[in-house]
């Protein structure tokens, strides 16, 4: 074999052996890229649902913080209003309850009253009997 042969051969055996190393040092390229992209991709997943777990915890503690600071605010303009209306409720009983007094009062004299018209009714009536007798007697004579 000569020499130039033998250098073409070379060169091709070399172009093919770089072919192939070419092609299995992308596949292991790709490959490792792979490996690394899920290792990747699981770290920051983690990363991601640690930082949500943080997340919602603070925003959980926010939203109580809130609810208690909101349930304290309710809770002052209850008391506020409860103790405002509930003087006006008090001086409406004690007014209702002084106005009840006042017509029991009132009843007991209005009663008072009525025995007395009553007795001057049974006396005029006693009295009118007594006109109506006479007056059948003067007629009459």
């Amino acid at each position: 074999m000569d020499e130039r042969k033998f250098e073409e051969l070379l060169l091709k055996n070399n172009d093919n052996l770089i072919q192939k190393m070419d092609i299995k040092f992308e596949d292991m390229l790709i490959k490792n890229n792979e490996t690394l992209m899920k290792k990747m991709d699981e770290k920051i997943d983690k990363a991601l649902i640690k930082n949500n777990e943080t997340l919602m915890k603070k925003i959980k503690k926010e939203i109580n913080l809130e609810i208690i600071e909101s349930e304290k605010r309710q809770n002052s303009k209850l008391a506020y209003l409860e103790y405002t209306y509930g003087e006006k409720i008090s001086a409406i009983f004690d007014k209702i309850q002084s106005m009840e007094e006042i017509m029991i009062r009132n009843e007991k004299e209005n009663q008072k009253y009525r025995e007395v018209v009553d007795h001057h009714s049974d006396i005029l009536y006693s009295h009118d009997f007594r006109i109506s007798n006479i007056e059948k007697k003067v007629s009459s004579n």
